[in-house]
């Protein structure tokens, strides 16, 4: 295993190509055209590893690391200045993502190497996942056996897993939260890894703001359902899908869920987003319902997500009370 902290490619069968400058770069336009959500591992063909990690999203450079023992953010416009070894030949391999998995490895990334980590029988991982799902705050697995690798987000205070990445060979799998690959993986032994989210990192203060924002959404549209019926929260839909397509966030609502894929470049970009749109729900709630009774539905709201969630959420300004 590598002595970085990204090592995911270890157990995928993902070929490493050596580019000259010209096909990288009509690579990574080709990625860019297709629109795909992936993250490129990038080191010099001669000379000492100076890894790079370019995460895309939809086609865009959102994220872009220095890797080493402890992963450095590089600004994401400057990946054609950040190339290993100037002009001359790189190696380079893909792994294909979605944009919940891409927060996965984001958050990866980004750890500082302060991880609890065992190695344990396959066959008792189950047992470490229920009891991380007890932890306060949200967890990141990270199992490893020697031909596979999996990451889980535990979200903390006894809630399921949310997403997780299987890779084995010529497998990637992406999960809205089932952990059947990990724990049907049949080698022997296990080393697992359980990163906290205390150990706050812009990609964990990223995840948060998803998360309670989707949360919250969700929660305030089906209050204003049970006391407006459909009218109010039919417009806010309207008006929140509307602004999220005109803007190209990947974000969808409806009147039972609220879909959100976009990956930012920054916890403070998702802030932003973030606060517009809920924004447009006040914006609405307020004439119909009145400036007191929105901002009570709000702060119940906001008492009845999680601590570490609403912390964060609040520190980012992700919410105007009247």
């Amino acid at each position: 295993m590598k002595s970085v902290p990204f090592c995911l490619f270890d157990a995928a069968n993902s070929k490493w190509q050596v580019l000259s400058l010209d096909q990288f770069v009509i690579a990574l336009q080709t990625f860019q055209g297709d629109f795909q959500t992936c993250v490129l591992e990038i080191e010099p063909v001669r000379g000492a590893r100076a890894n790079l990690a370019a995460l895309l999203v939809r086609g865009q450079v959102i994220n872009l690391y220095k890797v080493d023992r402890q992963s450095t953010r590089l600004d994401s416009r400057d990946l054609m200045a950040a190339l290993p070894g100037g002009r001359s030949a790189l190696r380079m391999r893909v792994l294909v993502l979605t944009p919940y998995t891409a927060r996965l490895v984001k958050i990866l990334l980004e750890q500082r190497g302060n991880e609890t980590s065992a190695s344990i029988k396959s066959e008792h991982l189950e047992q470490v996942v229920d009891g991380a799902l007890q932890s306060p705050a949200p967890l990141l697995l990270h199992a490893s056996w020697p031909s596979a690798q999996g990451l889980a987000l535990l979200p903390g205070s006894g809630l399921p897993p949310r997403h997780a990445l299987f890779i084995a060979s010529n497998q990637i799998l992406h999960s809205a939260g089932g952990m059947n690959a990990l724990y049907g993986w049949k080698e022997p032994a296990c080393r697992v890894r359980l990163y906290r989210s205390q150990e706050i990192t812009p990609a964990w203060q990223e995840y948060f703001l998803h998360f309670a924002f989707s949360w919250l959404a969700g929660y305030l549209l089906g209050r204003y359902e049970e006391l407006t019926g459909r009218l109010l929260s039919n417009a806010i839909i309207r008006d929140l899908n509307f602004t999220t397509s005109a803007n190209g966030w990947n974000i969808s609502v409806s009147a039972t869920n609220v879909t959100d894929q976009a990956v930012f470049s920054s916890p403070q970009e998702a802030g932003q987003v973030y606060q517009r749109l809920l924004g447009i729900v006040l914006h609405h709630a307020g004439p119909m319902l009145g400036a007191s009774l929105t901002d009570m539905i709000l702060r119940e709201g906001l008492t009845r997500l999680q601590a570490p969630y609403r912390l964060v959420y609040e520190q980012f300004r992700a919410y105007e009370p009247a």
